[in-house]
């Protein structure tokens, strides 16, 4: 009855922000004489940008005792990956579970962390905070002090890590609970925490040489700027803010008046003003630029009505801006070039629009170049 009625509870008043759900409910036997189970698989969504488990859609399978709600249920997550408190096979830190289940209100004295409703809110902001507030829990399992030690030290590294098993390095990756789907990927898939930091640590070597060959030593704001799209930052959790801060790529306008531009070659580019070329804000007239004439006409290729959009400033893969047809036909040197063309021109939103396209090629080309390299080295995540 008690089970009946939390189920319904959740039926008729679903989580007022869409964070879980209950997908199915069942009951099972262990052998003939055995009680039944009663088994309830759960979906939970995180669809906050700052964490590292972003966008991501995590199975969780909660089996109830005789002692429930005294007793809170078993947890086991479906969804593979990498947690400090989650074991390599799936489960909750029990300690977690007992510490918090069955706490009472000061106000009234009846327990408030007693139903599935608070456990899969618990589990929910567990993946969003990434284990912080739990980590001061007494006596807590050690089994993933190093995924810990890693978030606390090294947080761009974590972050890394988990999105790629996740399957949310980059948007066109198979996700891991696709793959789930099919039965191709368990925990027993899982390889060590250590695994994965060399992994990264030689991706991550693969990329800032790719980046610093493209840029040629030149232009540090602009290898900045992709640096940071890349994930590839110092800094511990102390700093994580910055790291899940969001930038906004500012709204473009076309204006009703028309400037010129004179380029190195001496051709003269007359052309309606846009509100994201911020250099016609600072003069007047016709106006040089040290740049060849078809990379201006690129830069202003670029130059198109958009929103203001915001999208994290450090490993952004939730979602991304549209990028513009004319970056997908040129190679990474062309864009580098435009994106140098636009920097003197104070076009920032342009700037942002080609470094993160680097940034999204230069990961996908990095993987490419891991595998000739290091011929043994797995992949959790694919692209397809």
């Amino acid at each position: 009855m008690r089970l009946d009625n939390e189920f319904a509870d959740l039926e008729n008043r679903p989580d007022p922000d869409d964070r879980f759900f209950v997908d199915r409910r069942y009951t099972t036997r262990a052998h003939s004489r055995a009680r039944k189970k009663h088994t309830w698989d759960c979906i939970i969504f995180i669809e906050s940008d700052n964490t590292a488990y972003r966008d991501a859609c995590v199975k969780v399978t909660l089996t109830f005792g005789t002692e429930y709600p005294f007793k809170h249920p078993d947890v086991r997550v479906n969804t593979v990956f990498y947690h400090p408190y989650i074991h390599p096979d799936g489960t909750i830190c029990r300690k977690i579970l007992k510490h918090y289940w069955w706490q009472e209100a000061e106000d009234t004295g009846r327990p408030t962390n007693n139903t599935v409703r608070w456990l899969l809110g618990f589990l929910h902001d567990m993946l969003v905070d990434e284990g912080q507030e739990v980590d001061s829990v007494p006596h807590v399992c050690g089994m993933g002090m190093d995924v810990k030690d890693t978030r606390d030290h090294r947080y761009m590294m974590f972050d890394k890590i988990i999105q790629r098993v996740l399957g949310r390095e980059l948007l066109d990756d198979e996700r891991v609970e696709d793959r789930q789907e099919r039965e191709e990927y368990s925990w027993s898939d899982l390889g060590t925490w250590q695994g994965e930091i060399e992994t990264q640590t030689k991706l991550n070597n693969i990329q800032l040489g790719m980046m610093l060959e493209l840029f040629g030593g030149s232009h540090p704001g602009l290898q900045t700027i992709t640096q940071r799209y890349l994930g590839i930052e110092p800094g511990g959790i102390g700093e994580r803010s910055k790291f899940t801060s969001l930038h906004t790529l500012e709204e473009v306008r076309a204006l009703h008046t028309k400037f010129t531009f004179i380029s190195s070659d001496g051709k003269r580019i007359t052309t309606q003003k846009w509100s994201c070329l911020h250099l016609i804000d600072q003069l007047e007239g016709e106006i040089p630029i040290p740049f060849g004439y078809d990379k201006i006409i690129q830069v202003l290729a670029l130059c198109r009505p958009q929103n203001a959009f915001e999208l994290r400033i450090y490993n952004p893969t939730t979602t991304l801006p549209e990028t513009s047809k004319t970056l997908d036909t040129k190679s990474m040197a062309d864009i580098v070039d435009i994106a140098k063309t636009a920097d003197f021109m104070s076009a920032d939103r342009i700037v942002h629009e080609c470094c993160l396209e680097l940034s999204q090629r230069i990961k996908r080309e990095s993987r490419t170049i891991m595998q000739e390299m290091f011929p043994k080295s797995t992949f959790k995540t694919y692209v397809m």
